[in-house]
């Protein structure tokens, strides 16, 4: 049984692939936010601020170039 972060960890690299961009941004975000121990004000504030994460550019830059492709 593979241990749950490398599971989320495995579906943050996954998100960038799915063809429906709101879902992936949603799956994302979820995946972001998973396992965090703060206030639910905390976890917001740290989902508005994925865009600008590493994570979130890296996600952004996939979705652009595979835009591009199409």
């Amino acid at each position: 049984m593979l241990p749950s972060y490398v599971w989320y960890r495995d579906m943050a690299d996954f998100a960038p692939t799915i063809s429906d961009a709101a879902i992936g941004r949603r799956l994302a975000r979820a995946i972001h936010g998973n396992g965090a121990n703060v206030s639910a004000d905390e976890l917001r504030a740290m989902l508005d601020r994925f865009p600008e994460s590493e994570r979130g550019r890296t996600i952004a830059h996939a979705r652009t170039e595979r835009s591009a492709a199409a």
